[in-house]
């Protein structure tokens, strides 16, 4: 989605939103800045504010508003309509306030715009009490601000301010949250291409989840293993033989799980390690649905990158020789293996990574 000029958002706001007031449109800039403005000191207070409120929610449709900039505004209304729980809402919420915050001076531009807008009589108020008000709020050093109480009871307002690099994945967090519900062992593959931000995805899931996480880059082929015949088979590239036999069928017997990790730098197996289990499994990387075991999911994810944005972060993350690997012999591998398999028809949930 592109975003909209500081400008474009603000009439978008104005005709969305008529009744309006001059707090309601600072505050949302304040927003679009600085995310939801402050810390959370107690997260279960956060967890029952949520339920609460959530009672009473209009049904917003779409639930999910951007901002302009980094933030997105989620109504209430998501939790109905997707499953997303209460609970993983309010850890989103706490993830989103340990972000890189705005600036004073983005902040003070974008109000520029605002009073700009005012003088061009595009949104209807006096531009001396605009700037009256911003001038008050300035002094004050810029604190987050309330909605006005015509907006209040104009639009009865119920959302929660969410960072954007948690939104594409709320699908994903609404689907596991209903398979929770159902209080039943879960595992769930994050399969797609390099550099698609599947060890991202895991960290993040690691965070709002009490979860274990496994990687396929820790089952790559050891040296006696890369014949010709190997590396010409679909999905040969990863040892999936040992990872169905240390990892998954372990957690398919809910026991814990020791296993050896391929380290890329000695080209060898690392000494044992044990991993309690855990109800909740995920399994990240490239032919993590290989068909060797791709049928103990009970969730699938496919992140989805656009060629060129991938070409870009290998370029950057990657010297050139490990650039000419993915380009020339890792990535075509990849796609033979997405091809034969049809890997993103068979995923239940597809991610598209575009920015």
């Amino acid at each position: 989605m592109k975003q909209q000029t500081t400008a474009e958002f603000l009439l978008s706001l104005s005709m969305q939103y008529p009744a309006s007031q001059p707090e309601d449109y600072m505050k949302c800039l304040h927003q679009s800045v600085f995310g939801c403005g402050h810390l959370i000191a107690d997260p279960s207070t956060t967890v029952d504010d949520i339920k609460a409120e959530a009672i009473s929610a209009p049904d917003i449709t779409p639930a999910i508003e951007p901002l302009n900039g980094d933030y997105f505004r989620l109504y209430l209304s998501a939790l109905h309509q997707t499953g997303l729980s209460a609970n993983t809402l309010a850890k989103l919420l706490v993830l989103s306030t340990t972000q890189p915050a705005g600036t004073i001076s983005q902040l003070e531009d974008k109000l520029r715009v605002l009073t700009t807008l005012c003088e061009q009589n595009h949104i209807p108020f006096s531009t001396d009490k605009v700037k009256s008000q911003i001038a008050v709020w300035k002094e004050l050093g810029y604190p987050a601000c309330h909605h006005s109480r015509i907006y209040h009871t104009t639009y009865h307002p119920a959302y929660r301010v969410i960072h954007k690099k948690y939104i594409r994945f709320l699908p994903l967090f609404a689907a596991v949250d209903q398979l929770i519900s159902d209080s039943q062992p879960l595992l769930i593959a994050i399969e797609g291409s390099s550099a698609s931000g599947k060890t991202t995805l895991s960290n993040i899931l690691k965070q709002v989840y009490d979860c274990n996480v496994f990687h396929m880059d820790d089952f790559f082929l050891q040296p006696h293993q890369r014949t010709e015949q190997r590396l010409a088979e679909i999905g040969g590239n990863v040892d999936y033989e040992r990872f169905d036999t240390e990892v998954m069928q372990p957690l398919c017997r809910q026991k814990d799980v020791t296993y050896q990790k391929f380290d890329c730098s000695s080209f060898t197996l690392q000494p044992p390690v044990t991993v309690p289990y855990k109800r909740i499994n995920f399994i990240e990387g490239a032919y993590s649905m290989h068909p060797t075991f791709a049928e103990h999911y009970n969730l699938s994810v496919f992140l989805d990158i656009d060629p060129i944005l991938q070409k870009k972060r290998i370029q950057k993350r990657n010297i050139p020789f490990l650039q000419e690997k993915f380009f020339n012999i890792w990535i075509p591998m990849e796609q033979r293996y997405f091809s034969a398999t049809e890997i993103k028809t068979r995923c239940d949930l597809i991610v598209e990574v575009n920015e």
